[in-house]
């Protein structure tokens, strides 16, 4: 699946959209973003490759690339307007700041083999006149410094920098200071995602369990409804004979009705002549 193909399918929609969420869609390849004017890109968790066609978003502000397979910064020295840049969790091994564009204030290259690179830090912050926060840490006072930058350069002044000097020298004595970093923040996004996907899976087992209570119904309506016939058929065969089977049946029972009347009135015949007549007379004429 290519970018192009997923934002055609809902242009209509995405026109007048600022902020692009499209994390988690496969994606390899950066491309089809040229008829939006986008703030804010979040393109972690895919496929890429390569930082490329990103000319015509010249407001953009925040970019997220994190957790993809790009082994380069490039192509995003003109995004003049960015300020946050996510790149950690790739396959960059060198570094070249360059590339960076001057007003970013947040950025994470952390999980990158180029952040290995003993003068990385250094070079990053040098080239980075705003920057406020490098893989986590905030940039301090004496590395802005060291840096070759004044203090009139950076915006809020003197106080940020004290502010934050503070927190350094609180977390020093054991207190706990707080730094909402980008990492956080991602990984808040990842707990919802997580949660999201694991209520989905639970919708699934629910019609799962539906659709299998369902067919049992319908397997056991089935049964039902084979004894129902099978009962009917076995009544069927326990039905009174044919009418052609009980006329031959009364015929049969006339024709021994009437052999049997024929004798009683052999027998009352054979008596009224011979009032005399024995025993054996009687059986003779049964006969």
């Amino acid at each position: 699946m290519t970018l192009e193909l997923f934002l055609r399918a809902s242009a209509e929609a995405l026109f007048n959209v600022r902020i692009f969420h499209l994390d988690w869609k496969n994606i390899g390849r950066i491309e089809g973003l040229d008829a939006f004017d986008i703030f804010e890109l979040y393109l972690q968790y895919n496929k890429i490759n390569t930082i490329e066609n990103l000319d015509s978003l010249s407001n953009l502000k925040v970019l997220a690339l994190q957790h993809n397979r790009i082994n380069e910064v490039r192509n995003i020295s003109h995004l003049m307007q960015l300020q946050f840049l996510d790149l950690s969790n790739n396959l960059i091994a060198t570094l070249n700041e360059k590339e960076l564009p001057r007003n970013l204030s947040i950025v994470n290259l952390s999980d990158n083999e180029c952040t290995m690179e003993p003068t990385y830090r250094s070079r990053v912050i040098a080239q980075l006149p705003k920057l406020k926060i490098l893989d986590g840490p905030h940039v301090t006072k004496k590395e802005r410094i060291a840096a070759g930058h004044s203090v009139d350069e950076w915006e809020d002044g003197s106080d940020v920098d004290d502010e934050e000097d503070n927190q350094e020298k609180k977390a020093t004595v054991g207190e706990v200071v707080e730094i909402k970093s980008f990492n956080e923040i991602s990984h808040g996004s990842e707990a919802l995602l997580a949660d999201a996907k694991n209520r989905l899976q639970e919708r699934r087992l629910k019609l799962q369990e539906r659709s299998k209570a369902r067919m049992n119904q319908l397997a056991a309506d089935f049964e039902g409804r084979i004894s129902s016939e099978d009962r009917t058929a076995s009544h069927s065969t326990r039905q009174p004979p044919s009418e052609a089977k009980q006329e031959t049946t009364r015929s049969e029972e006339s024709k021994y009705q009437s052999k049997y009347l024929s004798r009683i009135e052999r027998i009352r015949e054979n008596r009224s002549e011979d009032e005399g007549g024995t025993g054996s007379d009687y059986k003779k004429s049964y006969k």
